[in-house]
């Protein structure tokens, strides 16, 4: 019983830092994606797509690009309708979705991705 009551009360005490990092932190987006279910390949993204001025910094930003499909297997009239904190990632999220492989045939207008980034700039030491 005593063994039980010390390691609680050692446990109520000991610093928040030794149980870890906390959750990692969450990006809310306002809208859903669709056309999702015809992707049928993603592109990887490569640090030459990190934009330069995004290097070393941290972030916490989204980007919200409406497309169409013509059933060619890419995504066509591509935009952005909406990003968050500002437009340092939009012409990655182009790029990407350019990349991105569709299943052919497909024919749909207004779809809608969502890419969402975040980095935590380390501290050096």
């Amino acid at each position: 019983m005593r063994i039980v009551l010390v390691l609680s009360l050692l446990l109520a005490i000991a610093p928040a830092e030794a149980s870890g990092p906390g959750p990692a932190p969450v990006i809310e987006v306002p809208v859903q994606e669709t056309c999702r279910e015809h992707i049928l390949e993603e592109p990887k993204m490569t640090v030459d797509d990190w934009p330069r001025r995004a290097l070393g910094r941290p972030v916490s930003a989204y980007v919200v690009v409406t497309y169409d499909l013509d059933g060619s297997g890419s995504a066509r009239n591509a935009t952005v309708s909406d990003s968050h904190p500002n437009t340092t990632f939009d012409r990655t999220t182009l790029s990407l979705l350019e990349r991105t492989s569709f299943a052919q045939g497909v024919v749909a207008q207004g779809c809608i991705n969502v890419r969402t980034y975040g980095a935590v700039r380390r501290a050096e030491g």
